[in-house]
């Protein structure tokens, strides 16, 4: 058991249940990857875990989901509207967010323990549930100053989730060594590119015979 997406990319998770949120947005069909949501029983497999993981690390019961087709196709909805969020919060040209509120907005319970501890608890059925838990960890992860952290890739290519753990909260790439090298690289041959035009000399006209 684990966060399957996230493994598969050879990312470390987010800390805690925000680990969920991450965890769906790489479900997406990055570099040879495919798609975990193109089906509808993959999708049922990749939930299976994840709602094991998730519960594992609230210590509750993980809640039985059974997902219809056009609830898959409603999660790779909520999966591509939440990239467009978390792209648009950190990329000043980007166009502007999505509101997910007014499409994803779901319902909640709150459960208390026994020893009093109060915790809210996705309700619902189908996709419903997923994009009720998601509503949760995010809330969550901004009270804990968590939420600004997990990003995704600034190459548009790839756009793999990560949870940037630099002291600033400065990494724009899931990777240095590739979206990063291949970015910079470019950028490299960019400027290299305009100094020699402007290094250039100007030609002088030819003479007449």
């Amino acid at each position: 058991m684990g966060w399957m997406a996230t493994e598969r990319l050879q990312l470390s998770a987010a800390p805690g249940p925000l680990a969920f949120v991450q965890d769906l947005l790489n479900t997406a069909p990055i570099g040879t990857r495919s798609d975990l949501l193109e089906a509808t029983a993959s999708a049922e497999g990749w939930l299976r875990d994840a709602l094991e993981e998730w519960a594992e690390q609230r210590a509750v019961d993980a809640p039985t989901v059974e997902l219809s087709d056009s609830g898959v196709h409603r999660l790779r909805d909520l999966r591509d509207d939440l990239r467009g969020v978390l792209y648009a919060r950190d990329t000043s040209d980007a166009p502007g967010p999505v509101d997910v509120t007014a499409r994803w907005s779901e319902p909640a319970v709150v459960d208390v323990d026994g020893g009093g501890v109060a915790s809210l608890l996705p309700v619902g059925r189908d996709w419903h549930v997923v994009a009720s838990l998601v509503a949760i960890e995010i809330l969550e992860a901004q009270r804990s100053g968590a939420w600004p952290r997990l990003k995704v890739c600034r190459n548009t290519t790839c756009a793999a989730s990560f949870f940037d753990r630099s002291r600033n909260n400065s990494g724009v790439w899931h990777s240095t060594r590739t979206c990063g090298n291949v970015a910079n690289l470019r950028a490299h041959r960019s400027r290299r590119r305009a100094a020699g035009t402007a290094q250039e000399p100007d030609r002088a006209p030819a003479a007449n015979a």
